[in-house]
């Protein structure tokens, strides 16, 4: 499975345990472009991956020989924070959220439903304090902590579930489901 994101960085995961395989810096540091989807090709026998970068069109072999850059591959799931705004205080965490399409922006205003997202992808909640995971995508979810202290039952669309917190701490969790979607909570005392 392979992912872009805004700061340039093409990942590819695995699409069975959503560790993440190899990682490649598309753009200098401080760069901010809209990634496209991933797309998969054969050209004379040898498999491509294309994803396209902001004004960029990037190709990859699968057995190429381009060492991953940018945000090593060692520790795939290392305690870096989504990126994103600060924390943001909540007793709900929607899964999928609604974006403002800025392309589409000309004549008027368009929405999207961005089904691999947290909303918000930084909560802040009080321990002890429970917080629904809302799915209000078209997919299922299921979302669990990074380090598998907790997960939720298979959330259908339009269905939630109470998680409690009662450790203080700044914890990763994802959808199972899609292993791209992370999002972060902190739980204070």
């Amino acid at each position: 499975m392979f992912r872009g994101a805004p700061d340039g960085l093409v990942e590819a995961y695995d699409a069975r345990s959503g560790a993440r395989l190899w990682a490649f810096q598309t753009a200098p540091e401080g760069a901010r472009m809209r990634p496209g989807p991933a797309v998969s090709y054969q050209l004379d026998g040898e498999q491509f991956i294309a994803i396209p970068m902001g004004r960029e069109l990037w190709a990859f072999t699968l057995d190429g020989t381009v060492p991953a850059r940018g945000v090593p591959v060692e520790d795939p799931w290392a305690d870096v924070p989504p990126s994103g705004p600060a924390p943001r205080e909540t007793r709900a965490i929607e899964v999928a959220t609604l974006i403002e399409n800025p392309s589409w922006s000309v004549g008027g205003r368009r929405f999207a439903i961005r089904e691999h997202a947290f909303n918000p992808v930084r909560a802040q909640v009080s321990a002890s304090v429970r917080v629904r995971f809302l799915n209000n995508g078209e997919m299922t979810h299921t979302i669990a902590a990074r380090d598998g202290s907790w997960t939720t039952a298979t959330l259908e669309p339009a269905t939630w579930e109470f998680v409690t917190f009662d450790e203080s701490g700044t914890f990763l969790y994802h959808c199972t489901d899609h292993p791209w979607a992370i999002g972060e909570i902190t739980v204070v005392p």
